[in-house]
């Protein structure tokens, strides 16, 4: 069982209060720190703020197995109180981590894992601060369980052996986007199921995931940043639902695996260069009317490209309004009937759903 070792309180009288608070200052660096609890495994250093823990402090206990000594599970409580914070320093370059788990109500802090060069796997149930796994190369998978709400900046960037991502189903719309370049670098994953409730996909946010296969967005995406996927070679489905209004400047670049593409019916814009260097991308449909387009969107995707747009939609001029490069008038376009046929893009183009 857990003990509680006892450090200095205020109950010392007042001719000694002085002596006493000068103790506190020297051994705890300038902060009044409360207990120090002492487990099997670690001791955990932390204040008590009101009616609820701030952790400052884990280390392991030199002494114990060291089969169990890089598993760390952040209490709910310590004596009754709840844990609600832990310091940004708390693991910082804590070397001997190789797993943890954050239980809900405690949210990660900027660069809060920074330095933990051995970590392989996390549990988190709370907001992911900027930078918070930065740089943790040897991490391999991460699961965010509901009471995730929002994942920063930089969040698992440059942690290079990542390969599984699991995320919560569903989230309250508009409170859970991706920063920028939340995943960038992270070389090793391969699948991607954004939850639902998700508006945005910040710049970068997958940015060199080059092992990135494929893609799920949910309905409600309305904003896909500049170079959101771009470097992700190997990403060769991906699909977009209605609510998408905007794809950035070369959100796309290089995602040289996609053949086929379907834009919704309330796509109103799409930024310069998003889809460049797309060079296996052979069939592109426009449910709806043509959108803004940026220069270059489909640069060096070859001249096999084509594009299938709506019967009746607007938009089409010979040169796409001047805004695609100045070939596109020689690529193919074909036309489908709304209320007659429904299209389904595959790998050998679009196709009547009704078709064998």
């Amino acid at each position: 069982m857990a003990r509680i070792i006892r450090s200095w309180r205020c109950t010392w009288t007042c001719a000694f209060s002085a002596i006493a608070l000068l103790a506190v200052l020297v051994h705890f660096g300038g902060y009044c720190r409360g207990d120090v609890v002492t487990n099997c495994a670690f001791e955990i250093w932390y204040d008590v703020i009101g009616p609820e823990v701030h952790i400052g402090h884990v280390s392991p206990v030199h002494h114990v197995d060291e089969a169990t000594r890089g598993v760390f599970r952040v209490p709910e409580t310590i004596n009754g109180k709840p844990v609600r914070k832990l310091d940004m320093r708390c693991f910082s370059g804590q070397t001997w981590l190789e797993s943890v788990e954050v239980p809900q109500g405690i949210n990660l802090s900027l660069r809060q894992f920074w330095g933990c060069t051995n970590l392989l796997s996390a549990f988190v149930s709370g907001s992911v601060g900027n930078a918070a796994f930065y740089n943790c190369r040897r991490l391999q998978k991460v699961t965010m369980g509901v009471g995730t709400h929002y994942i920063g900046s930089g969040a698992f960037a440059n942690c290079i052996n990542l390969t599984t991502v699991v995320l919560p189903e569903e989230m309250p719309h508009g409170q859970y986007n991706f920063g920028v370049n939340t995943f960038g670098n992270c070389r090793s994953l391969q699948e991607i199921i954004v939850p639902k409730g998700v508006s945005r996909i910040g710049e970068g946010a997958f940015g060199g995931c080059f092992s990135l296969r494929k893609v799920n967005l949910p309905d409600g995406v309305a904003s896909i940043d500049r170079a959101a996927f771009h470097g992700c070679f190997e990403l060769s489905e991906i699909t977009f639902h209605d609510g998408l209004l905007e794809i950035g400047e070369s959100a796309f670049g290089g995602c040289r695996s996609l053949v086929c593409v379907s834009f919704p019916s309330g796509l109103g814009k799409i930024g310069p260069l998003a889809f460049e260097g797309c060079t296996g991308l052979l069939w592109v449909l426009f449910e709806g009317d043509a959108p803004e387009c940026g220069t270059g969107i489909f640069r060096g995707t070859g001249e096999n490209l084509t594009v299938v747009v709506r019967q009746g939609s607007t938009g089409w001029g010979e040169d796409f309004n001047g805004r695609l490069p100045d070939k596109w008038h020689n690529r193919r376009i074909r036309y489908f009937k709304p209320k007659e046929d429904t299209y389904a893009l595959r790998s050998e183009g679009p196709r009547k759903n009704d078709e064998e």
